[in-house]
């Protein structure tokens, strides 16, 4: 047996869950429970564009991962990995104020039905 993640020799036995056995990379600390990586690490790369360009274009991730047959996890996962290679924070500039949701919602509902109303 040998770690699905880098190929180490060195796995032992690390338990179950729901009755399947689960292993340890002791050079690694991965723990496992299938022979092959998560399925949004072997996906081609053509799949994982288009999921992003979809999400891009204003698709929901549901529909996203039911178009490229892959689960929403790994449409949320490719997104996130795309936006840190290839986008930066924005700089602050200026004074700027944050307002928790909870606030917002303190602030609507103080002016009552007068929102909904017209």
């Amino acid at each position: 047996m040998h770690c699905i993640k880098y190929g180490h020799n060195h796995v032992v036995k690390n338990g179950s869950v729901h009755g399947v056995p689960k292993k340890k990379c002791i050079a690694c600390g991965y723990q496992f429970t299938k022979d092959t990586l998560h399925d949004y690490q072997w996906h081609p790369l053509r799949i994982k564009l288009l999921a992003v360009w979809l999400y891009i274009s204003g698709l929901s991730m549901r529909r996203i991962s039911r178009l490229c047959h892959c689960s929403t996890q790994s449409v949320l996962n490719w997104v996130r990995e795309y936006a840190r290679e290839h986008y930066e924070k924005p700089a602050l500039e200026g004074k700027s104020a944050i307002l928790e949701v909870d606030e917002m919602w303190h602030y609507v509902h103080s002016l009552g039905n007068f929102i909904f109303s017209h």
